[in-house]
């Protein structure tokens, strides 16, 4: 068994029905040249002839004495994680959004290994979709997009030989395998080891906090802090139902936007979400305070603690958008 992170034991202490906290990616594909239009059955069936998971993709969620831990599924069962659907008439992308909308709510049962893969069908332009979950405490973002680049190419013939993705071994980016009590279990063994190693754990967590009151002290613009943001329609008690939206940019364009401004591509992309957000709310209501969002900022530097990171959607010059979420991130 693999004792569970401080990090990723959180994800699981902290869903609740209202709030699940496991990842989801919806990818669209282009079938090869005269694939035939029985070509997504027949993936499907190539799929499933696949019998084992490496891991992560093989870890079922153990509970020992307050503690969680990662053990191997003995009996892993294919069935229980992917599925081959077909969309409904006329095929739009309209109705494939709503059909991932209702998987995308639904919890991952923790009897399984905390993922589930869908192959869709029956899109009206002839190509297929993937949209895979995972639970955040099994895998982080980066290490399911390295994950999913072992297994796709962009050669047809060099795609057939590559196995699925369950089947490519990934590990988190980092994780610092720390004992967590939990309040409906005996949490004695986790507090003593806790106060063994619980040096480790405090250290990074002082550093951010004297970080964060040098900046406060200094009065650093972008410093943003919890309960900071204004009362909007997006800070209230939401129900568990989800709803899954998406939108095509040029990664070309993004990239060029970056490079001009001496940014990153996910500032850019930071610093657009922001600017949509804040004149959504415009058009809602007039703006009395600034706009901030957390995010959460995959930071090894820090140990995989959570970063609050300001939005720049206060921000009028488009110019400077970029520039603003970069600043805090660096460390």
């Amino acid at each position: 068994m693999k004792k569970l992170g401080l990090l990723d034991d959180a994800f699981l202490r902290l869903e609740s029905r209202r709030t699940p906290l496991h990842i989801g990616t919806l990818m669209l594909f282009e079938p090869p040249p005269r694939a035939g239009k029985h070509f997504a059955e027949q993936l499907a069936a190539r799929l499933r002839q696949s019998n084992r998971a490496a891991a992560p993709f093989n870890r079922r969620l153990v509970q020992r004495r307050g503690m969680h831990y990662w053990e191997e599924d003995e009996e892993f069962d294919l069935d229980q994680h992917f599925a081959h659907n077909s969309l409904p008439q006329p095929g739009r992308i309209r109705e494939l959004l709503e059909m991932v909308s209702r998987i995308h709510s639904s919890h991952l049962d923790r009897e399984y290994p905390l993922w589930r893969m869908y192959l869709i069908s029956g899109l009206e332009d002839g190509r297929i979709a993937v949209y895979m979950k995972i639970h955040h405490s099994l895998v982080d973002g980066m290490a399911g997009m390295r994950l999913l680049l072992k297994s796709m190419s962009t050669s047809a013939a060099t795609s057939k030989e590559l196995p699925p993705p369950w089947e490519v071994k990934t590990d988190k980016s980092g994780s610092q395998p720390l004992p967590v009590p939990t309040p409906a279990g005996n949490t004695l063994p986790a507090l003593r080891k806790l106060a063994s190693e619980g040096l480790n754990a405090i250290v990074p967590v002082l550093e951010e906090l004297r970080s964060t009151y040098s900046d406060y002290r200094s009065g650093n613009p972008d410093l943003a802090m919890f309960g900071q943001a204004p009362k909007t329609i997006f800070n209230q008690k939401i129900s568990a139902t989800r709803r899954f939206a998406g939108q095509s940019y040029s990664t070309a364009r993004i990239r060029k936007v970056a490079e001009a401004y001496h940014a990153t591509i996910n500032d850019v992309v930071l610093a657009m979400c922001a600017s949509a957000l804040s004149q959504y709310l415009l058009d809602l209501v007039a703006r009395e305070r600034l706009l901030n969002d957390g995010v959460g900022a995959e930071l090894m530097q820090v140990r995989g603690l959570r970063e609050q990171v300001r939005v720049a959607g206060h921000e009028d010059d488009p110019k400077v958008r970029p520039r603003r979420p970069h600043q805090p991130c660096e460390v």
